[in-house]
């Protein structure tokens, strides 16, 4: 267990074990435990005046059957095999042997673990049953910007931080892509103070597998409005990172959404773009950026739309921007802009514009949260297919997604890319 601190408050923190003490969220939402799977080994076998003898481990977390004592001395139950990382608590292990003549024997040490999806489990902070909340969609819900996540090792603390802006910002919220739990922190006095929420109070389990995968940060405020979710990729040892699967992954979140609101904290904390301009010479502010790796597989689409289900539009205010790499980490061999016919975005490398694959055909009034205008901003959800720019031999890829923004007021829906077959 690794013991780290949070602006002062001291934060035991690991990646998968115990169950987490609350953090103060008094939201009512339901705290669980995730412990073992593992049945208790079975009890020894009996024996004629004579103590029987210890069990084997078993497997998972069911009691392990007694061991009929002899007469005169009790039996022992078998002790429960520890399992791995995960999983709900074991309560108890075998039941002592039946005795004749003493004594009952006494029960068997359950099973410890089995095994689980990686989940943040932070001592200190709440454990929350079910997925992060949703964003608020209003104004009045805070902001988040500057998502830094550096890569780490584990058993090792994250490094990294993001920025917020609030009237009474109260706590973090954190997930790991595809868990079913996520995890509530509150903010600290230091915190507050300088508008950051440091990162570090998150702590791997040294069980944790390498590799890469999504989170997602987000923060509460005391009236209870959540803002949008920042997506931070995570990369964790050397490990192979195979990417998102497509096939396998219903769906993903890639950007969450901001409400329409001034750009002006946007531009403070991620600055403007320094790779695209408006018509060559205006610049761009940066709403929100995901950089994710894809896996295609055997599937053929990668269609973007609203929500997780596909059936919610989705769009912007102004651009949405998407650049290929062949391979993660490589240059950018092609760029894609999503925007209407008000502006065009132009790369500051080539001088040129930005080619736009598609043009919004929805206004902006009918998305979630809205575009205060009877201008298209809006494309109807599964009408932009990602895979579809992408050359067809290449399944295995890096793709990043930025909102970017001209004019002083910005926004964009959520964001969801959901992977399936051309029909």
């Amino acid at each position: 267990m690794t013991t780290l601190r949070l602006g002062g408050a001291v934060l035991a923190a690991t990646l998968g074990l115990g169950s987490a003490a609350a953090c103060g969220s008094d939201d009512g939402e339901r705290a669980v435990d995730r412990d073992g799977e593992s049945p208790g080994g079975a009890g020894g076998g009996a024996d004629t005046g004579k103590p029987s003898g210890a069990g084997a481990g078993g497997s998972s977390n069911v009691s392990g059957s007694p061991s009929v004592g002899g007469a005169g001395e009790s039996s022992v139950g078998g002790a429960g095999n520890a399992g791995g990382f995960g999983g709900e608590a074991t309560t108890s292990g075998g039941a002592g042997g039946a005795d004749t003549g003493n004594e009952a024997g006494a029960g068997g040490a359950g099973g410890a673990g089995g095994e689980q999806p990686i989940d943040l489990s932070l001592l200190g902070c709440q454990q929350v049953a079910g997925d992060r909340p949703a964003s608020s969609n209003v104004v009045a819900a805070p902001q988040v910007a500057d998502l830094e996540l550096a890569s780490t090792e584990p058993g090792a603390a994250l490094s990294g931080s993001l920025a917020f802006q609030d009237t009474d910002p109260k706590e973090l919220i954190v997930q790991v892509g595809g868990s079913n739990v996520h995890y509530v922190c509150p903010l600290s006095e230091s915190d507050l103070a300088a508008k950051v929420a440091e990162l570090e109070p998150l702590s791997l389990n040294p069980a944790f597998p390498e590799g890469s995968r999504l989170v997602y940060f987000g923060v509460r405020d005391v009236a209870g409005n959540v803002s949008a979710y920042l997506v931070g990729n995570l990369t964790v040892g050397q490990g192979i990172d195979p990417g998102i699967d497509v096939c396998e992954t219903e769906s993903v979140q890639l950007v969450g959404s901001v409400p329409s609101a001034s750009t002006s904290f946007y531009a403070q904390a991620n600055g403007y773009s320094s790779d695209y301009s408006l018509d060559g010479n205006g610049d761009l502010i940066i709403v929100a950026s995901t950089r994710v790796h894809v896996n295609l597989g055997e599937c053929t689409t990668w269609r973007l739309a609203g929500d997780a289900a596909g059936s919610k539009p989705l769009g912007w205010d102004n651009c949405l921007v998407v650049e290929y790499r062949p391979t993660v980490g490589g240059d950018v061999a092609n760029t894609w802009s999503f925007c209407g016919d008000y502006g065009s975005v132009f790369s500051v490398a080539t001088a040129q514009a930005v080619p736009v694959p598609l043009r919004p055909t929805l206004q902006g009034a009918v998305l979630t949260p809205p575009v205060p205008s009877q201008l298209l901003f809006g494309y109807a959800p599964l009408a932009i297919d990602l895979a579809s720019l992408i050359p067809n031999e290449d399944k295995d890829f890096e793709l990043s997604l930025h909102v970017l923004d001209f004019g002083g007021s910005g926004s964009t829906t959520e964001i969801w890319a959901i992977g399936g077959d051309s029909p």
